[in-house]
């Protein structure tokens, strides 16, 4: 037993080494072994899955039902092993789309909704919520052991949580947001300290076990003979493996490893290149497999020990304390507040992300006048909401502890936020591979589980008065939790199946559901993905240091050289795709990813962008901006080809410099709101389109063109104007019924199309006047040219050989005669 002040000065002085760990991680990249670091740094980070709950909470378990604790660990353990290429395919989703969050994942997936974003975030929040605060819980009611005070049901409000929430708010703050002007790799700092408090807590519970089993009993068949012939321990010997439960703890825990938001930043947002990935796949498993080894007997050495008179959660930290050694207990000590804080610090700032990429920014920008987007000083703006975000999260589950007085387990509070999070899994796994899964879909399908999960698992047990689902899940011979999970996830997933199949996908529903479920494990580079952007240097550094700060962005700018060697950048040359895709990755992680891609396509010097990418940056601007015509303006204003963009009104919206060069309208032709009618009778009255000699044949082809758009029908065509230059003309309709049109100018590649052909005219005159037999074959010895000579010497005709294998068209006499074609084919 240790007084409360030793306690309180051993664990600053453990927070105060993780401090300093994750300082100097994020200061010098190079320290803690550099890049190589990240082959243990990312699957001991994973180890944040291990909070009290596995800590503690197994322990418990198993005492009161053996190895009913074990789909916990195996569950994860599968997924790793077995589930591998699920595990790449998100990674590699998440790193093309410059993913930052769970809630960005679902955004980006499903039309880039930023509704559905919400409703993750809000599903995230009430699922997370209560299990930080158990995570305070844990923390608190720890430290009252350790230093012997009275263990209470209510808590005070000035105890061990609540220094233990300010401190990790504080540590939160420090590394999970960033001055302008600071560096970021991912959160380097942070990443290191998680894997660290893996170890540590790995260690310890290890140690707890060994002592167990060597101290206090003669080895494991010493402390098992002596559990069997104990009556109160026989619950960890008689398992029943036919529970319903057992099942659905394991499918939980199974979805858990990817739905949680914790896991889903550290798994995929925090994940490395692909070598680390691949050792995190047996690492992680045995990472976990430590951990499983000690649980039954630590639970069978504290029910020998003590009986009922101790708390089955309390064995890892008791039993050392019980049998005076002081070293032991302080280190399992400081292995559950490790456990805890982990979970506490990525929980947090995976939330606080989520709440303000999604939630906070939006309202602000939309609230804002235009002058606050161009304030020099954003970068500034969007860490301090960050920050307020973290803060408000923590105040959240602060204030949940305080209010929660309930005794359930360790195990039960864990496994109801486990359902929360599977919530997510049909919508998840349904993007990454079904391609008809919508946003509709997505919607109904985390509508109806958050309903279901609320009232069949929440309040019934914030209210003992509701029994029905108590009743309904004795009447079917199962378990509460295993009701709940069945009704939540199968209504769950049946909504997002039936909805996605019986509304009618936008377009962008389908060209993101594409990019999704096409994709394939690369290391990183996005932006290439998209579109070569033809950004220079200084341009992109003036675009982000808005955003990130100048200092900061020159520091991403300065790494980029330095890995790479290179001397000098030049200001004025082309950005290179490397140097975009990190700045984009990080923009992305500040601010979100649509909002980055938008940012960053804005920036773009005449592009040739794809019309499906162009529909695409119409409805996202609509949905961000809320039809804000000058913002899409900046956004395509460098492209090399014209764009205009209409409503579903058929009235202008946007359209860009190009456009106007190309057919030189007057200057008050081109007016947001004007019919794009009027624009189609000036190209037809100046003559530049078509010859028309009345008006009424003018009328005439201007409806006709309206009418085309009214179908919605996307189309390619090739028009020559009257200047002679030859457009490639691309429409595609928009998710509200408008339309974007895109104008090529192929005028050259129409010359030298038309070059090659008189250039092939010209060489099939000059070798039909040869008497020699002229022929000549692809690499497949199929037959590409033949001359008059060669049609006489072998009785064949052009239009019978031309592309065929020369094999098929002679007889074997031929063909050898012929042999000698295939020594020269190229």
């Amino acid at each position: 037993m240790s007084s409360p002040w030793e306690l309180a000065i051993l664990s600053l002085g453990y927070l105060g080494v993780l401090f300093i760990i994750a300082w100097h991680g994020d200061r010098d990249t190079s320290s803690f072994g550099g890049a190589r670091s990240s082959d243990w740094v990312y699957p001991l980070s994973i180890g944040v899955y291990a909070t009290s709950w596995t800590y503690y909470g197994a322990v418990g378990s198993a005492a009161a039902s053996g190895w009913a604790f074990a789909p916990i660990y195996l569950g994860p353990m599968m997924v790793f092993i077995f589930c591998w290429p699920v595990i790449l395919k998100f990674a590699a989703v998440v790193r093309t789309h410059h993913i930052g969050s769970l809630a960005d994942f679902m955004s980006a997936r499903y039309g880039r909704s930023h509704t559905l974003a919400v409703l993750t975030t809000l599903i995230a929040l009430f699922g997370t919520i209560p299990y930080i605060a158990l995570q305070l819980k844990a923390v608190g009611q720890t430290f009252n052991i350790m230093s012997g005070a009275p263990a209470t049901i209510a808590p005070e409000p000035v105890d061990a949580a609540l220094f233990a929430a300010l401190l990790l708010t504080l540590f939160a703050i420090l590394f999970g947001t960033r001055l302008p002007g600071q560096r970021r790799d991912h959160h380097r700092g942070m990443m290191i300290a998680i894997a660290v408090e893996s170890l540590v807590k790995l260690a310890a519970f290890l140690l707890v076990g060994l002592f167990c089993v060597f101290e206090l009993f003669d080895g494991f068949k010493d402390l098992f003979d002596q559990a069997r012939a104990a009556p109160q321990v026989a619950n960890v010997f008689n398992t029943d493996f036919s529970q319903a439960g057992l099942i659905t703890q394991f499918v939980l825990a199974s979805l858990a490893i990817i739905c949680l938001p914790r896991q889903f930043h550290v798994t995929f947002v925090e994940a490395p290149e692909a070598r680390s990935q691949t050792i995190a796949r047996w690492v992680f498993p045995l990472y976990l497999l430590g951990f499983t080894l000690f649980v039954i007997p630590i639970a069978a050495a504290g029910l020998l020990k003590f009986g009922t008179l101790a708390p089955a959660d309390a064995f890892v930290l008791l039993l050392p304390m019980a049998f005076n050694n002081d070293p032991l207990a302080a280190l399992a000590f400081l292995g559950g507040l490790s456990a805890a804080a982990a979970m506490i610090l990525v929980s947090t700032l995976a939330l606080a992300i989520m709440l303000a990429n999604e939630i906070v920014l939006p309202l602000i920008f939309r609230a804002s006048p235009e002058q606050f987007r161009d304030r020099p000083d954003l970068a500034w703006i969007l860490v301090s909401i960050r920050r307020a975000c973290i803060v408000a999260v923590m105040a959240l589950a602060w204030l949940y502890y305080q209010s929660a007085t309930s005794e359930r387990t360790l195990a039960a509070i864990g496994l109801v936020a486990f359902a929360a999070a599977a919530q997510f899994a049909p919508a998840l796994l349904g993007g990454l591979y079904w391609r008809n899964g919508n946003q509709n879909g997505a919607l109904a399908s985390l509508t109806v589980g958050l309903f279901v999960w609320l009232f069949t698992l929440v309040i019934p047990e914030l209210d003992p008065g509701v029994t029905w689902v108590r009743a309904s899940a004795d009447a079917l011979g199962i378990d509460d939790l295993t009701l709940g999970v069945l009704l939540s996830l199968g209504l769950n997933l049946l909504s997002y199946i039936a909805i996605s199949m019986a509304t009618t996908a936008r377009l962008i529903d389908r060209i993101q559901a594409a990019a999704f479920v096409d994709a394939q494990f690369r290391p990183r580079g996005g932006s290439s993905r998209y579109l070569k952007q033809q950004i220079t240097v200084s341009d992109l550094i003036a675009l982000a240091g808005r955003y990130l700060g100048m200092e900061r962005v020159q520091g991403l700018v300065e790494t980029y050289k330095l890995e790479r060697s290179i001397p000098t950048l030049s200001p004025k040359h082309q950005a290179p795709a490397e140097l975009l895709d990190a700045i984009e990755s990080t923009l992305a992680q500040e601010i979100g990813h649509s909002s980055a891609r938008l940012v960053i396509r804005s920036a773009s010097q005449r592009q040739r962008i794809h019309v499906g990418e162009l529909v695409s940056l119409v409805d996202e601007a609509s949905q961000l901006a809320q039809s804000n015509q000058d913002l899409l303006r900046r956004s395509i204003e460098h492209l090399s080809q014209g764009i205009s963009v209409v409503d579903q009104n058929q009235l202008l919206v946007a359209w860009n410099r190009r456009y106007h060069e190309i057919f030189n309208f007057p200057d008050e032709l081109l007016t947001i709101g004007r019919p794009i009618g009027d624009l189609y009778r000036h190209n037809v009255k100046s003559g530049l389109i078509g010859h028309f000699t009345n008006d009424e044949q003018i009328e005439t082809a201007v409806q006709r063109r309206l009418d085309f758009l009214n179908r919605g029908t996307p189309y390619r065509r090739e028009v020559t104007l009257s200047t002679g230059v030859t457009l490639e003309i691309i429409g595609q309709p928009t998710p509200n019924g408008g339309f974007v049109t895109s104008f090529s100018d192929v005028t050259n590649y129409k010359h030298t199309e038309q070059a090659l052909r008189e250039s092939e005219q010209a060489i099939r005159v000059y070798t039909d006047n040869l008497p020699a037999m002229i022929a000549y074959l692809d690499r497949d010895l199929r037959i590409q040219f033949i001359n008059k000579a060669f049609e006489r010497t072998m009785r064949v005709w052009r239009e019978q050989v031309i592309g065929k294998p020369n094999r098929e068209i002679f007889s074997d006499a031929e063909f050898k005669a012929t042999g000698t074609l295939s020594k020269a084919r190229t």
